[in-house]
């Protein structure tokens, strides 16, 4: 400053007039926090003369400083919830594109163990960066329909011959590799499309509605994997030829394709 210092008095009377207009407006202000003198005297800052006396001053002016006023309710929510976070896409599109690059090595592999490999990826990334617990239990549902869907091809492939002799005819007329890029590509596409909702499911906040879908894919696939569990039993005792009537085949048709439409309908 270059022009004169206040007066003592001046001073006085203009942390007076501070103080009046703060004392008015702290009647105004709800949920105000003010720093008591027991407060100071547990953090072991008790003042004493001169600060004794302007400790008033200082709670007032504390009291009314936006800085200093308690959130609101719904304020002091948002700042206590958790920050959301989702899955980032660059990881999704790797785990989603990833897998049907064994469709070069065999046509079949890109919709067979790719399919399983990329919802497992995808689940297993979207569960890292879950920020809720039916966000999880979301990504958990893929992870473990994709774990599933590898470990039963995988004793198909092995154990009955049919498939495997299935496998060979699709590659006999399958396209030379490098004339199989837009089948991967799009089987990359569909299969990052089918894990998409996973970020929608961690962007939104849980509700009842998003439970209930939820739980549908449970039980979708469940009913698909009870029914590929039922079918290789039974005709691994009765046949390849064999009707099968067990439950779940006793009350739907293909338990397999009910299940699937269940599951990603949720």
């Amino acid at each position: 400053p270059t022009g004169p210092m206040p007066s003592l008095s001046a001073m006085r009377l203009l942390l007076l007039g501070s103080l009046a207009a703060s004392k008015a407006l702290s009647h105004a202000q709800s949920g105000m926090r003010t720093h008591s003198w027991e407060q100071h005297q547990l953090n072991g800052r008790a003042p004493d003369g001169m600060g004794r006396r302007m400790l008033p001053a200082m709670e007032l002016v504390a009291s009314t400083s936006p800085m200093m006023l308690r959130p609101t309710s719904h304020v002091a929510d948002r700042m206590a919830a958790p920050m959301m976070t989702v899955p980032p896409i660059q990881p999704l599109l790797l785990s989603a594109f990833g897998p049907p690059l064994l469709g070069f090595i065999r046509s079949e592999y890109g919709v067979s163990y790719a399919y399983g490999g990329a919802m497992a990826l995808t689940g297993a990334l979207a569960m890292a960066y879950a920020p809720h617990k039916l966000a999880a239990a979301h990504a958990l549902a893929l992870t473990a329909y994709g774990i599933r869907l590898n470990i039963f091809l995988l004793y198909r492939e092995l154990s009955i011959p049919y498939f495997r002799a299935m496998r060979e005819r699709i590659e006999t007329k399958a396209p030379k590799r490098l004339s199989r890029t837009p089948f991967i590509v799009s089987c990359g596409l569909l299969y990052f499309c089918m894990g998409a909702p996973l970020r929608l499911t961690a962007m939104a906040a849980p509700t009842p509605v998003a439970a209930v879908a939820v739980g549908c894919m449970y039980v979708g696939f469940g009913i698909a994997a009870l029914g590929d569990l039922v079918k290789t039993v039974s005709k691994a005792r009765e046949g390849e030829s064999s009707l099968v009537t067990a439950f779940p085949f006793s009350v739907l048709r293909h338990p397999n394709y009910t299940g699937e439409m269940f599951g990603w309908t949720g």
